[in-house]
């Protein structure tokens, strides 16, 4: 069941990947339908990531989630998840997951942040995350999305070698025209 959305990954270019793996997360996915990632034999198919969220701020969210890897392969490896993917020529790291399998800690949260030009395992400043014309956008709940804000937001993303990881932030920017406070905290993952 799993390698239905995985499917819906294979060959996007690095400009719609964003929007692709929005898209599937819909009616087709198991995971969005609360399905597990498991073949016909019961063994799972492809690489997990556990998820824990310690934010605070405009909204607290603490909690962990797990869900499936986000790749263009129809069964990654924590392996080639460090690694990144490649897309229309770069290799591209997608920081888990652009919408979580599940509610964590109440709240729907969806993480829009990618690092283009990716090198492979290691460390990258928040100026390299990008998301839907924002850098390093996270949102909450559909309606308040946060964003890197140059000058006033320090983040960083630290990738290892077996697709774990962390997204730092302090002061991650709260858009729109009702001030909130900024996002601080961490969201960091495992890979099995």
């Amino acid at each position: 069941m799993g390698r239905i959305w995985l499917r819906c990954l294979a060959g996007v270019a690095a400009g719609g990947l964003l929007l692709a793996l929005n898209a599937c997360n819909d009616s087709d996915n198991p995971r969005a339908q609360g399905g597990d990632n498991q073949g016909a034999d019961g063994a799972s198919d492809d690489a997990r990531l556990t998820v824990t969220f310690d934010v605070t701020g405009g909204t607290t969210i603490k909690g962990t989630v797990t869900d499936a890897v986000p790749s263009n392969s129809l069964s990654p490896s924590c392996a080639e998840y460090a690694a990144g993917t490649q897309s229309d020529g770069k290799t591209v790291f997608s920081v888990p997951s652009l919408v979580m399998a599940g509610p964590v800690d109440g709240h729907e949260v969806t993480i829009e942040a990618v690092v283009y030009d990716y090198n492979g395992p290691g460390t990258y400043p928040g100026d390299k995350l990008s998301g839907f014309g924002n850098p390093g956008n996270l949102m909450i709940d559909k309606q308040q999305q946060y964003e890197i804000l140059t000058g006033v937001t320090t983040s960083q993303l630290v990738v290892d070698s077996k697709g774990g990881g962390a997204w730092t932030f302090t002061n991650l920017n709260a858009r729109g025209d009702t001030p909130k406070p900024g996002l601080n905290g961490k969201i960091s993952w495992t890979c099995k």
